[in-house]
C-alpha cells in the first residue's frame, strides 16, 4: 500500500465511522486489526469483532461522536501504520462499555470494570 492508498483508507474509516456504518468501519480493517484507542478503558481491541464492540460502544455512550481529521497524517516509511491527528465531538450521555477477550461488552464506569 502506499502514502495516497493508507491516506484514503483512513479518511474512509473515519467517514464510515461520522455515518455510523460499523460494517464499512471494520470491513476496512484487516481480520488481525490491533486498535489502540486513548478513550478505551483496556486498550488494546483485538480482531475486528473487539474493535466493532468498542465502536458500539463509544456511540451508545457518544452518540454524536464526530471525527475531523487534522491535517497531515502521518504515515510510516513502510506505509505499514499511521498517526492521524484529530479533533473530536461528543456528547456523554450513557455509560461506556468495552469489549472483553471474547468480544462481549462488560460495562464501565468511571474507567473500572
Amino acid at each position: 500500500m502506499d502514502r495516497a492508498t493508507v491516506e484514503r483508507q483512513v479518511h474512509a474509516l473515519l467517514a464510515a465511522w461520522n455515518a455510523r456504518d460499523l460494517d464499512a468501519f471494520v470491513a476496512l480493517m484487516t481480520d488481525d486489526v490491533y486498535w489502540h484507542d486513548l478513550g478505551m478503558p483496556n486498550p488494546p481491541a483485538r480482531g475486528r469483532l473487539a474493535v466493532r464492540a468498542f465502536a458500539e460502544s463509544a456511540l451508545q455512550a457518544f452518540p454524536d461522536f464526530h471525527y475531523v481529521i487534522r491535517a497531515p497524517i502521518c504515515v510510516a516509511a513502510d506505509n505499514g501504520s499511521c498517526l492521524v491527528p484529530f479533533t473530536l465531538s461528543a456528547t456523554h450521555t450513557a455509560m461506556l462499555s468495552t469489549p472483553v477477550e471474547n468480544g462481549t461488552p462488560s460495562p464501565v464506569e468511571n474507567g473500572t470494570r
